[in-house]
């Protein structure tokens, strides 16, 4: 998921050097407190729900708990496009 990417440091680093310049360092740190959390949180229910719908289709498939079920689920997905 690509939100995740909103969590990492260089939104961090980009807004803190701007913020810096305006001479406004306190919005950078609301904007980290409540809107990286935030955004943290709603990541994080997707991400869980994403995992889980996963976990059911591969369950169905039998094959849950195998390193494997992965590669497995991917190609049937393939061949089924094709």
């Amino acid at each position: 998921m690509r939100l995740w990417a909103l969590i990492s440091l260089s939104p961090h680093s980009y807004l803190l050097a701007i913020c810096a310049m305006a001479d406004r360092i306190d919005i950078n740190f609301w904007f980290r407190l409540v809107g990286m959390n935030a955004i943290w949180f709603t990541v994080l229910v997707w991400q869980r729900r994403a995992t889980t719908r996963t976990m059911a289709e591969l369950s169905e498939l039998g094959a849950a708990h195998s390193s494997v079920a992965v590669v497995v689920a991917v190609v049937t997905e393939l061949v089924e496009l094709a």
